[in-house]
């Protein structure tokens, strides 16, 4: 199964509109002072608890369980993101202030307006997908605990990669193995399809 149709002509308007989906940008040194943060971090929460509309988690997710945090920290990221690269277009540098990070905010929400929400979290899915499996691709074999701490692929991220270990393994893209005693993720055929395919963009 694959949660992502072509995105072709949506990725590269999403690149086009200068967004940015690198949270590894906000994860290295002093990017927000607690105020910027709090303007991203409140604006992603709030939108993400008023507008996940029923159809919007159908069309990404089906049948599938849905992991909430994703809504979340898609918008953040992708937020947080646009700002630092915003800053450092405009200034040179790499700290936001709170023009860099409305600006932003306006921009994500200019492109929901212009497609969906869905439309932006299967972009920021593809994209983390995009890492995961790239990451088990190059290493066979990747213990559970390093998948699940992004330890060894997304050393930035302060939460657990669990949903998206379980939403690989319903998908077909995953798989977890036991060898000499310890849980392993591997990437399946159809992973390494859908890595494949993905790596066309």
């Amino acid at each position: 199964m694959n949660l992502f149709p072509d995105l072709t002509v949506e990725l590269r308007d999403f690149c086009k509109s200068r967004l940015a989906i690198s949270p590894w940008l906000i994860e290295t040194g002093d990017r927000f002072d607690p105020a910027i943060f709090e303007i991203l971090d409140l604006e992603a929460r709030e939108y993400a608890a008023s507008n996940i509309f029923e159809k919007d988690r159908i069309k990404i997710f089906g049948t599938l369980p849905i992991p909430e945090r994703l809504f979340r920290t898609a918008l953040y990221e992708i937020m947080s993101s646009t700002a630092v690269l915003l800053a450092h277009e405009q200034t040179g540098q790499l700290e936001v202030n709170e023009e860099h990070a409305k600006t932003a905010i306006q921009m994500v929400n200019n492109f929901i307006q212009k497609y969906d929400f869905a439309t932006l979290l299967q972009i920021y899915g593809l994209v983390t997908s995009y890492e995961n499996q790239n990451a088990l691709a190059y290493y066979g074999l990747m213990p559970e605990r390093e998948f699940l701490l992004g330890s060894w692929h997304r050393p930035w991220i302060d939460y657990n990669l669990s949903d998206e270990l379980l939403l690989g393994v319903l998908m077909g893209n995953y798989q977890i193995v036991i060898k000499e005693g310890r849980r392993y993720v591997k990437l399946t055929g159809q992973g390494q399809e859908n890595l494949k395919n993905t790596k066309k963009y």
